[in-house]
């Protein structure tokens, strides 16, 4: 996504509305848990990453689902060589 940037007024209770455009971009489902962090004058919003059921990451987002854990190609990868398989 290019770099943007934009105004948002807080309203009352302190929130802001993120563009649809940038949601989308990030692949933000409604409800989804964004990390907030706070850095001198800035505040951060990034989207939560969560590891595979081995504790890795899939950097492009994509885990495969495998007896209700996900696990990611980088997993697989890791096992199949363990075991021989590659």
């Amino acid at each position: 996504m290019k770099s943007r940037t934009l105004k948002r007024k807080l309203d009352k209770l302190g929130r802001i509305t993120l563009p649809s455009d940038f949601r989308k971009a990030l692949k933000l489902d409604d409800l989804e848990e964004l990390e907030v962090v706070s850095d001198g004058n800035s505040i951060i919003l990034r989207k939560q990453v969560y590891p595979d059921v081995f504790g890795n990451i899939a950097h492009d987002d994509f885990y495969f689902e495998y007896r209700g854990n996900k696990v990611s190609r980088r997993s697989i990868i890791e096992l199949s060589e363990i075991a021989g398989i590659i």
